[in-house]
Order: structure tokens, then sequence, then C-alpha cells
């Protein structure tokens, strides 16, 4: 099943699914949050007790900087 939710620049779509608003983006599956230059990634995505939990490392990236590091849990 897939389901898109739109308000304005915000986006969300569910399947693999996907947010965005202005220039962010959140995507689940392989998953992606940008802000302007700023991307952070990860492999996967779990929905769990209500919570967004996203078990596996994440790498940040900010494209006007070298500037590279991991996060080993995310939770929003």
């Amino acid at each position: 099943m897939s389901w898109k939710l739109e308000a304005g620049s915000w986006k969300l779509e569910a399947g693999s699914w996907k947010l965005e608003a202005g220039s962010w983006k959140l995507e689940a599956g392989s998953w992606k949050l940008e802000a302007g230059s700023w991307k952070l990634e990860s492999l996967r995505a779990v929905l769990n007790s209500a919570k967004l939990f996203f078990p596996l490392a994440a790498t940040v990236h900010a494209s006007r900087q070298s500037t590279r590091f991991k996060l080993q849990t995310l939770l929003l």
C-alpha cells in the first residue's frame, strides 16, 4: 500500500515513504534527511511504538565542509 499527503511544500508518502518541506527531505527504506547543504542518511528505518527509531549507523555530510561523522543511534 502506498499513500501520499501534501500541504504547501510538505510531502509525506508511505510505502517507501518520503517527507519533504522546502529544502528538507526525509525518506524511509533507505532514508535521507536534507537541509540546505546538510544530508543525513541511513540504510533503513523502523517505526516502533509511535516513535521513529533508526537503529543503524547514520552518516552526516556537510557539502560545504569536509566533516564526516557517524551516529550509532538516532531517536526521534
